[in-house]
């Protein structure tokens, strides 16, 4: 299975902290954070769609050792992530956590 990074993962993690950033700024200019608050929701669905793939892979990783061994894989086998993807994975499960937390709150820091 390669391990690589596919552009589009790159582009769902840029896209979702661009949203986060863009709409902050733009709540700032209008005074009003309904925007920020909803742009937590998009980071959010951003994240979703990056860990939804991270654990496919997982699935597919262990669909394929276990033909290749001829057994059925029942536990997670571990496997050493390169280092692009351990830093993909830390920036999407920090943009999950922000993004939750702009969701239920960002609008409150412009009162």
């Amino acid at each position: 299975m390669n391990k690589t990074i596919k552009w589009w993962e790159y582009t769902c993690l840029i896209l979702g902290y661009g949203v986060l950033i863009t709409f902050f700024l733009f709540s700032i200019c209008q005074n009003d954070g309904t925007w920020f608050a909803r742009a937590g929701s998009i980071g959010v669905i951003f994240g979703a769609i990056l860990e939804y793939n991270f654990s496919h892979q997982q699935q597919l990783l262990n669909k394929e050792i276990g033909q290749k061994l001829g057994v059925w894989v029942d536990n997670p086998i571990d496997y050493s992530d390169t280092s692009n993807q351990k830093l993909i994975k830390i920036f999407t499960h920090i943009l999950l956590v922000v993004s939750t937390i702009i969701w239920g709150y960002g609008d409150l820091i412009f009162y």
